[in-house]
């Protein structure tokens, strides 16, 4: 964890289960809950950015083919619409 002064004080109910759950998680990691949620909250916002850098360069990737392509306008509408079809599919 970073050296950042701990300031803020969070208070959050969970369901008996969860509660054990959490506990088993904190002692696997020989840490105290507090720093099993700060490491939960890290590690969810590095997925997120890593979701939002993943999404550019795939729009990078795609617009480097296209211009490689030689592809107009509705061209590179076919090809997203075809790219979104096929990928969700």
């Amino acid at each position: 964890m970073k050296s950042e002064k701990l300031t803020k004080t969070l208070s959050v109910r969970l369901s008996p289960r969860d509660y054990v759950d959490l506990v088993a998680e904190s002692e696997s990691y020989n840490e105290n809950i507090s720093d099993t949620l700060r490491r939960a909250w890290m590690v969810y916002k590095q997925e997120k950015a890593s979701a939002a850098m993943e999404r550019r360069l795939k729009e990078a990737i795609f617009a480097i083919n296209a211009e490689v392509a030689n592809l107009n306008d509705q061209e590179r509408t076919e090809a997203k619409t075809a790219l979104a079809n096929f990928l969700s599919g």
